[in-house]
């Protein structure tokens, strides 16, 4: 009986009886390849020091383009250095214009393309003069131009002086696209009204 015993024994069979008698000894199995997936993880169980560097999840870890705003808790972001400040945004300056008539001029104007649909905050400023040797009253009419056209703001500048005009406006939703332009324009309705000095500046803001 020892003897058969003996010619039917191999490696292959005291190793599988080895691990039976590992198995029956401390209820525990051992694998060589354990695959771990998500559904065998409790949630929020995991911590730094369970990942493989120990340093949590770095950029290296996360597929490119892969995280959304929702994935970010936007309270805990610092200020980008290489952003710009308030958004997407343009600028323009001119010595201003010279209307002859009630008709209205465009003094200065500024272009800003749009990536995605926003609403375009715009801020500018223009000073309004008499012509010299202009007696008494004199006045005119500005307002903004371009894309987005409003209702017309009385000036009348000082005798003697200058007077400085500030306009802000607040643009609906405007589609994604290129070349909007944005501009103030203005008019001499009476006794030599002229414009120098304008600016503006046009920044897209949130569409909502």
């Amino acid at each position: 009986m020892l003897g058969r015993l003996r010619k039917r024994l191999t490696y292959a069979n005291v190793v599988s009886t080895f691990t039976l008698f590992i198995v029956l000894g401390t209820g525990t199995a051992y694998a060589t390849h354990l695959v771990v997936r998500s559904s065998d993880v409790v949630n929020g169980s995991l911590v730094s020091a369970d990942l493989k560097n120990g340093l949590g999840v770095v950029g290296a870890d996360v597929a490119n383009h892969s995280l959304t705003g929702a994935d970010i808790r936007e309270g805990t972001l610092g200020q980008v250095p290489t952003a710009t400040l308030g958004g997407l945004g343009r600028s323009a300056a001119d010595s201003g214009c010279d209307p002859t008539t009630s008709a209205f001029v465009r003094c200065v104007e500024v272009a800003l393309d749009l990536p995605s649909p926003a609403r375009v905050l715009l801020n500018a400023r223009i000073t309004a003069t008499k012509s010299q040797g202009t007696v008494g009253n004199a006045f005119g009419q500005c307002r903004w131009g371009g894309v987005v056209e409003s209702g017309s703001l009385l000036v009348v500048p000082p005798s003697p002086g200058d007077g400085d005009i500030s306009l802000v406006g607040l643009t609906g939703v405007l589609p994604a696209g290129q070349g909007f332009t944005f501009a103030v324009e203005c008019s001499d309705d009476y006794n030599n009204v002229s414009y120098r000095d304008a600016w503006i500046t046009a920044v897209a803001i949130s569409p909502s």
